[in-house]
This record gives C-alpha cells, sequence and structure tokens, in this order.
C-alpha cells in the first residue's frame, strides 16, 4: 500500500551529482571474479568549482572593465598586469609596459615629490619620491585612496583618483600591489564649474558686501550730517522761539503783541518746514516717530497761515478755511506733522494757482470712543492735472511735469513725505484735478481725544447771547463766518452789503442792539468803509458797535482806512476760531483778552513748582541766559555747569543736593553722555532725574540719551511749554495757585545808555535778547573778555592736529558774533568752521584763519573803544576821585553773592559799571571772567585781593 504524503506538504526533491566507481572482483589468485560499484556524492566539490568558475568570470569582466584601469606590480613595483581600462585611459598597449616600467612612471613626478614629503612628515620616516612614495601607506596596511595626475603615452594629463591595495602570499608576505584608478576628469570639470560658479558668487557677494558697506558708510555719515544740520540750524531759532516767548510774558502793546505772536509762530513754523527736510532721509530709514501731545487743531492752521498767506497776498488769491463747527477744540496727535502736511498741500496750491482762490476744509468723518477721524481737503482753481500727471503724484523727487520743475522751482520731496507721514496717522491721501479746471488734494487722519481738553476758550460773559451782524456779499463766506460763530453763544443775522448793514441797525431794537458787526471789505453796493462810517458817526445810538473789518488782503493801507473810518480792528482771511476769538475778546475787553489769550489761545499750561534747586548744564551763554530766565519764572534755583566736567564735579562734590540736572549733549571738555554715565556711576545720585536738552533730535540721538541714563529729552530750541511739562513729571508744581509766566517775569528791562558801535547792528542784537540792553552791555563784556585770544587759540588748535577743537572755537565764536550783532565776524568764523569741518586744503583755511584774525582785532578795538566811556558823562575818574562810600556798597554786595555762589553776581557787577568806572579796569576785567564761568572760588579770591590793594573793607 502506498504512503500518502500530508495535505499541505510538499516533499521536496534534491538533485545530487554523484561518481561512479566499479573496480573488478580478484580472486586471491588475483584472477578476475567479479564487479564492485562505489557511489560518492560531489555536489558540494561542484558547487565549489561552479562558484570559483563565475568568481573568475567576474573578476576577468572587473579587470578587463574599460572603465577604471587596473595595474598590477610585483613588489619591487615593476607593472606586471595592465588591464583593458589601463590601456584606453593610458594609451599604451599592456606589452609596452609590463615588466618593463612602474606605475611612478606614468605619474606626475613633481606631485611624487610633494606626495613623498607629505608623507614623511605625516608618518615620521623618510620616503622616496618614487614608486614608494604611491604604495609607502598600503605596505603598512593602510587604506590609501589619493588623487594624482597621470601622464599619457601621448604626454596629455588627467586627473585620476587611485586605490591602492598590497597583495600578500598565505605567508602574509607582500607579492606585489594593485592601483584600481579611474578617470577624475568629468568630476575636476564639475569641480570646477561648481569652483568658478562658487568664485562668482562669492566676488558677487564680495561686491554687495562692498556696496552695503559703502551704503551703511554713507548712510551713517548722512545721520552725522542730519545730526549737525539739525544742531546747526536749531541753535538759532532757540533765540528766535524763545525770547519771543519771553517777550509775549512783559507789557507789549496789542500791536507788538500781535507781532511778536507771529514772530514766535513762524519760528515755530520754521522748524517745522526745516524738520520736513529732514524727515525724508529718515523716513528712508525708517527712524520717523509721531509724537502723541495735546494740541489746538486752530493753533495749527494758524501756523500755516502765517506761513503761506503772504504768498497768497502777492499772487492776489484768496485763501479760505472752512472747519467743521463738531471738531473738538483739543486734539492729541503729532500737531508738527499735521501742518506740515496742510503746509506743504496749501504751499503747492498756492504756488500752481495764477488766480482765484484756494480753499482749505476739514470735516469729521468718523468718531469712535476716544478716537477721531478727519479729513483735511485743499482746493485750488489752479493749472490743474492729467490722469498721466496724477499717477506721478507722491513719488520722491517728483513734480507734475519736469517743465514745472523749472517754472516753479522744488525737490518733489513735499508730497512723497507726505503721503508716509499721512499713513503713520493712520490715514490716506489723494488727489482728484482735471486740467484747467483746479485740483483738490484731500487726505484724512486719526487723531485721540480727550473730553476733559475739549470744552472752548473761556468766554465772557458779556459774549453770551451778544446779537452780532455779518455783513458780506459772498454767499460762501458768509455761510463761513456763520458756521464759526456758531462755536460761540451768540445770536447772528446776515446781510448781504454794506447798505444793508447800515438799514438793520437802523432799524434795530434799541432793547436788544447788535454789539458787534463782521463787515467784509469789499461789496456790490456800498463800500464798507462808507458803511462802517455811517454807523459810527452819522446815526444815533444809544449803543454803538464795534465794527470789525474782515479783508483777504491785509494791505498797511487798507488798514489806516479801516481804522478811519471807524473799524475797531482789521481781520484777515482766512479767520479761524481762534483768530475770530482774539479779536472779539480784543475789541470789548481788551485787559480780559491780556489775561485770558496768553494762557488759553495757545492751550499752554502755566507751572510754578515747588521749591527746587536745578543745575543747567550748557555751554552756550545766550542758551544759558534764556535758560535760566525761563527756570527762575518759574520759582527754581539755578546753578551753571559749563561742561560736563564740571557737572560732574558739582553734582558729586556739591554741599546740597541737587533736584534735576538739565544735561547739554554736545559740550567741550566732557559731552553730556558721558558725564550722565559717570553720575550714575555713584550709587547715591540713581534716582537724579537728568533731562537731556540736545538739538539733537533724531531718533537715535533720542536713543543714545536713554542708553547713557538720562530720564528724558526735551529739544532745541526751547518750547517752555515743553520744557516745564517734562520736569513736571519728575518736579512736584505747588499746590497754591499758580501765576502767568508775565506776572512772574523780571518787569521792565533796564535802559543803560548804549553807545555807538560802527560795524554792529546793535539793533538787530537787542532785538534777539528783548531789548535788554544791560545784558546786551554785558555780552558786549564777555566777547571782549573771552574771545579776543581767538585766533591764536584757533591757529595753536590746527598747528597741533586738533582740528576738532579749531571747529568748535570757530563755531562758538561765530555764535556769539551774531549774538552782539558783529555780523562779518559771525560770517567768516562760519566759513572757517566749514573749511576745518570739511578738510580743506591747509593753504585755504590759512587764508580764512587770517581775514578772520584781522577781523577779530577790529571787532575787539571797537568794542573797547565803544566801551570805555560808561556813561554819557564820559568818567574816567581814578580811584582816589570815586566815590568810595558806593563803591564799598556795591563791592560788599558783590561778596555776599559770590559767597552765596549766586548768579546775580555777574549780571550785578554789570548793572554797577557807572559806580565802579573809576577803579582799575584789569581788575574788574578779571573778576568779571571769574564770575562769566561761574568760579566763584577765584572771584572770591580776586575780590578780595582787589579789595586789600585799594584798603576798602568788605566787612558787613
Amino acid at each position: 500500500m502506498k504512503k500518502q504524503s500530508k495535505p499541505g506538504r510538499t516533499k521536496k526533491k534534491t538533485a545530487k551529482a554523484i561518481s561512479k566507481h566499479i573496480p573488478s572482483k580478484q580472486s586471491e589468485d588475483r584472477s578476475n571474479t567479479g564487479s564492485t560499484l562505489q557511489i560518492v556524492d560531489i555536489t558540494d566539490r561542484k558547487q565549489a568549482e561552479e562558484a570559483l568558475l563565475k568568481a573568475g568570470h567576474l573578476q576577468a569582466a572587473i579587470f578587463n572593465s574599460a572603465n577604471f584601469s587596473s595595474i598590477a606590480t610585483d613588489a619591487k613595483g615593476v607593472i606586471q598586469i595592465f588591464n583593458v581600462g589601463a590601456e584606453r585611459m593610458l594609451g599604451y598597449k599592456a606589452a609596452e609596459v609590463m615588466n618593463k616600467i612602474t606605475p611612478a612612471d606614468i605619474s606626475d613626478p613633481m606631485e611624487l615629490i610633494v606626495r613623498a614629503k607629505a608623507l614623511s612628515i605625516e608618518l615620521g620616516t623618510p620616503i622616496t619620491p618614487g614608486f614608494e612614495a604611491l604604495v609607502f601607506k598600503a605596505s603598512r596596511g593602510i587604506e590609501d585612496i589619493y588623487e594624482l595626475t597621470y601622464i599619457r603615452k601621448d604626454g596629455s594629463r588627467f586627473p585620476a583618483v587611485v586605490s591602492v591595495t598590497a597583495l600578500r602570499d598565505a605567508q602574509n608576505e607582500i607579492i606585489g600591489y594593485l592601483l584600481i584608478g579611474t578617470d577624475n576628469t568629468a568630476r575636476k570639470q564639475v569641480e570646477a564649474e561648481k569652483q568658478r560658479l562658487l568664485d562668482i558668487q562669492e566676488e558677487m557677494y564680495k561686491q554687495l558686501q562692498e556696496a552695503k558697506d559703502t551704503a551703511d558708510a554713507a548712510n551713517s555719515l548722512k545721520s552725522v550730517f542730519l545730526a549737525n544740520m539739525s544742531h546747526e540750524i536749531r541753535t538759532p531759532l532757540n533765540a528766535i522761539i524763545g525770547f519771543s516767548t519771553l517777550a509775549l510774558n512783559t507789557n507789549l502793546s496789542p500791536k507788538q503783541h500781535d507781532y511778536v505772536s507771529k514772530i514766535n509762530d513762524s519760528g515755530v513754523s520754521l522748524l517745522g518746514i526745516i524738520n520736513g527736510i529732514l524727515d525724508f532721509s529718515k523716513i528712508e530709514a525708517d527712524k520717523l516717530e509721531m509724537e502723541q501731545s495735546l494740541f489746538s487743531l486752530d493753533d495749527v492752521l494758524s501756523s500755516v497761515i502765517a506761513v503761506v498767506e503772504q504768498k497768497a497776498v502777492d499772487k492776489n488769491i484768496e485763501l479760505l478755511l472752512d472747519i467743521s463747527p463738531e471738531i473738538p477744540w483739543q486734539l492729541v496727535g503729532d500737531s508738527l506733522r499735521l501742518g506740515q502736511i496742510i503746509t506743504n498741500l496749501v504751499g503747492n496750491a498756492i504756488k500752481f494757482t495764477e488766480k482765484g482762490e484756494v480753499e482749505l476744509t476739514v470735516t469729521l468723518q468718523e468718531q469712535t470712543e476716544g478716537r477721531i477721524k478727519l479729513q483735511f481737503s485743499v482746493r485750488d482753481t489752479g493749472l490743474g492735472l492729467s490722469p498721466e500727471h496724477l499717477a506721478k503724484l507722491f513719488q520722491p523727487f517728483t513734480q507734475a511735469d519736469g517743465s514745472m520743475t523749472r517754472r516753479f522751482g522744488g525737490t518733489g520731496l513735499g508730497l512723497s513725505i507726505s503721503k508716509r507721514l499721512v499713513e503713520m496717522m493712520g490715514g490716506d491721501i489723494w488727489a482728484e484735478s482735471k486740467p484747467g479746471t483746479g485740483s483738490t488734494f484731500s487726505f484724512t487722519a486719526w487723531f485721540d481725544i480727550k473730553s476733559a481738553e475739549n470744552s472752548p476758550p473761556c468766554i465772557p460773559e458779556m459774549l453770551n447771547r451778544m446779537r452780532i451782524l455779518v455783513a458780506d456779499d459772498n454767499d460762501t463766506s458768509q455761510k463761513k463766518m456763520v458756521k464759526l460763530l456758531s462755536r460761540f453763544p451768540a445770536r447772528v443775522d446776515t446781510v448781504n452789503s454794506g447798505s444793508e448793514a447800515v438799514s438793520a441797525v437802523q432799524s434795530q431794537n434799541p432793547a436788544d442792539p447788535y454789539k458787534l458787526i463782521l463787515m467784509d471789505w469789499k461789496t456790490s453796493e456800498i463800500d464798507e468803509v462808507g458803511a462802517a462810517r455811517r454807523i459810527k458817526e452819522y446815526l444815533t445810538l444809544h449803543t454803538i458797535p464795534s465794527i470789525i473789518m474782515v479783508t483777504s488782503f491785509g494791505m498797511q493801507t487798507e488798514q489806516a482806512d479801516a481804522s478811519k473810518a471807524g473799524a475797531d480792528y482789521f481781520l484777515r482771511k482766512p479767520v479761524t476760531a481762534s483768530s475770530l476769538f482774539d479779536a472779539i475778546i480784543g475789541i470789548l475787553t481788551p485787559a480780559e483778552r491780556a489775561a485770558v489769550m496768553r494762557i488759553q489761545r495757545s492751550g499752554e499750561t502755566t507751572y510754578n513748582f515747588m521749591s527746587a534747586h536745578i543745575l543747567l548744564v550748557e555751554d552756550n551763554e545766550i542758551n544759558q541766559q534764556l535758560a535760566i530766565e525761563l527756570l527762575e519764572s518759574a520759582g527754581l534755583t539755578v546753578d551753571v555747569a559749563n561742561n560736563g566736567r564740571e557737572a560732574v564735579e558739582m553734582v558729586t562734590t556739591a554741599g546740597h543736593s541737587y533736584d534735576m540736572v538739565l544735561m547739554d549733549i554736545q559740550m567741550p571738555e566732557m559731552d553730556g553722555y558721558e558725564a550722565t554715565r559717570r553720575i550714575r556711576l555713584d550709587s547715591r545720585f540713581s534716582a537724579l532725574p537728568i533731562l537731556a536738552m540736545s538739538a539733537h533730535a533724531l531718533v537715535e540721538d533720542r536713543q543714545k540719551t536713554v542708553n547713557a541714563g538720562m530720564n528724558d529729552h526735551i529739544t532745541k530750541p526751547i518750547d517752555p511749554q515743553v520744557m516745564f511739562r517734562a520736569m513736571g513729571r519728575y518736579i512736584r508744581q505747588s499746590p497754591e495757585g499758580a501765576q502767568s509766566l508775565a506776572r512772574r517775569s523780571k518787569g521792565a528791562m533796564g535802559q543803560a545808555a548804549i553807545p555807538d558801535i560802527p560795524g554792529i547792528d546793535v539793533t538787530g542784537a537787542l532785538y534777539r535778547i528783548n531789548g535788554n540792553v544791560k545784558l546786551y552791555l554785558q555780552l558786549l563784556g564777555k566777547f571782549i573778555l573771552n574771545q579776543t585770544d581767538t585766533a591764536a587759540a584757533l591757529e595753536s588748535a590746527l598747528g597741533s592736529g586738533d582740528r576738532s577743537l579749531a571747529e568748535r572755537l570757530a563755531h562758538t565764536t561765530k555764535g556769539v558774533a551774531g549774538n552782539i550783532g558783529a555780523n562779518g565776524v559771525q560770517k567768516i568764523a562760519a566759513e572757517l568752521a566749514v573749511s576745518i569741518r570739511h578738510n580743506d586744503p591747509p593753504e585755504l583755511t590759512r587764508e580764512i584763519l587770517q581775514r578772520f584774525a584781522g577781523g577779530m582785532v577790529d571787532l575787539v578795538a571797537t568794542l573797547k573803544l565803544a566801551l570805555a566811556v560808561p556813561g554819557d558823562d564820559g568818567i574816567k575818574a581814578s580811584v582816589a576821585a570815586a566815590d568810595l562810600t558806593k563803591v564799598r556798597a556795591v563791592l560788599v554786595r558783590l561778596l555776599r553773592y559770590i559767597e552765596e555762589n549766586d548768579g546775580k553776581a555777574e549780571y550785578y557787577l554789570g548793572e554797577c559799571r557807572s559806580e565802579l568806572a573809576g577803579l582799575p579796569q584789569e581788575d574788574m576785567e578779571k573778576l568779571g571772567v571769574c564770575l562769566a564761568n561761574f568760579d566763584y572760588d577765584k572771584a572770591l579770591a580776586v575780590l578780595k585781593a582787589f579789595a586789600e590793594k585799594t584798603g576798602i573793607s568788605l566787612d558787613y
């Protein structure tokens, strides 16, 4: 029975190779008796033979491959095998090299020398520059793959990658070497191309880096230039804005107050324009920042009008304003940037308008809690723009067309800057125009609002429910005036002509008469001068109304005619709510106008600080004087340091403590940054408020003050409100009712006699210091004492290579000469400072220095001659003839000031020149120098020595 296999399993059958052997069977007598079959399994041997055969075929295939060379040598290096690949690569036939040469003979000999030296150093044994250099590492059992240049039979060369293996016998003895090489030309070409591209890339990167470094250097130089320009321009503006602010707080006539106010407003506007010049570079560097402070929109518009109105008058163009009455009185934002944008747009409108009008409209677009969006539109009746020209607007250095640039001037930066500023205010800017029909430029901007700050100005009770008559034949102008008056609690009627105004007054209710009439200068029926005269002179009225004449062009002749005709005030268009309010208050309550307007017209806050001791660190004399007056007017005690080194000494060694330091930045000996760092090193002064005062106003300049350890930054020119607001964050105000700056001012200036000084602009100099004659005489004396040797000091500094000192000396003289009205020396000093800064050729700088030295000699001689006579009577008495009683009284009081380190000492010495006229001038000048430099110890010694020499007792 056949056995069955289990399901699912297959019996594996294996074929076996067998060997059959059948030997013959022999008997003992060696005769064949039969055969025996012997079977042997030889499968393993067959498999081994097949494997060996297969390996032989594979080896033969490898050995004969045309893709790489196989060269086998004996132990001495003589070639024994030279495969097909070697023949193809090297151009030799095997018979030409076998048993004849070594691989060293087909290798670059110089590379063999280099390789031998390198291996000798690496392995610490001498190696021959031949075949040994090719196989030495392999002979030591070290894996060796290297790159080598092979030389073909025809002498050409190619790079090869060679792998070397030592061949050993059963006893591990070396019987030869196998060198397998591959042609590396293609890879080398790829690497070469890759390297070429890398080299190109590296060169491009190098060029880009150089370009970047050049751009960075240029940008750095530009930043330095901007900072220096900012400093240079802002310094004279400090006097213009600062002293006009002080002048506004003195007793001025209404006309003087108006003039000085316009000077102040124009100075502030000029500062804004100058800032605009610097803005484009700051925008490029993305370093422009927006301020967030409280301001009045009317004040911004008034500043704009002050800048552009003369251009409109010159071209007989009417300026119109239309301000929505629902706009809050006070906004929070960057008023300077807003004014800059509006000034640019209105200025452009006037520039490109030959006749007609320019109108600025401000409307409320959107209001949320705490925020408001306004739209500003400037419409003109000018040239108009085509769609092609509109597309080019708001781009840098672009105007409507090239001919306009030549015709109207300008760089074309204004609209580009305005666009960026508008975007930073969260708004948009656009233009609408058609050729020949004028243009309208509009922009929107967001502002914050504070409800507590949006009450209207303090309106006197007499304006409440007052009847006001508006006479204007222009319907648009009439509506604008009514809209402005809607801000006040008055009742307004309108008529279209002067004759209608006369009729309205004649028929008014005597119990409720008109108290104010606003008349336009021109009408179609009767001129307003005639109407005003009839109302003022010919009508029998129980209450004669005040008349404000409104005109588009404020010519002096028109003002004079209007005044003769009975007009009480002359108001120029465009009229703002503030200017209208000023006019009303000025006419009806002039005394109240002086008290109310100085505080509320510009939203100023009156500051009266609690007792505090301030250290002012400032090297410029006129800046010192301005700051001292402002600080003392706020009830503060002030000491002065002339540079950072003095500031550090005074703060760290003074017998009393300072409540605040106002630190200038750019000073000789030690700047404000270093002085602040040194003060902060003393832990006692870690909490001392230090406020930077600098004309450098760029973002990076502010950051540098923070990094140096300063608490705040006040930009020059000094705005008193900004300065006091910053100080108020660190010093408490007095809880008592604060007085106005005007009431706390020092009163009328002394009126000492001013001698005639040839070549000096005395009028201009007095104008810059608000007519303070005594201060002017002190400045002249300081100039003689401090500047006489400036030319020699300049020459010495240049001779020693200290150009920084030389430039600072020239810069200082330029400012001081300008302050005293020595315009000729000021101009040469400015020229010299520029020459030194630009590193002009020595002969050019020397020529300017010679002119400067000559000018200084003449100026000092002129001043000494003019100031030699202290009064009109020409007193030149000796000490013996002097009134020693008065002299002693003066010197005793001066001694007290000096012992108390009181800054009044210097000014008191100047005030008492007539009493001290008979004393030796050398001693008085020496004392004056000490006081000018706030060196009270030396001043005390000089004074006591003088008293001892003259026998004057200083006991008190």
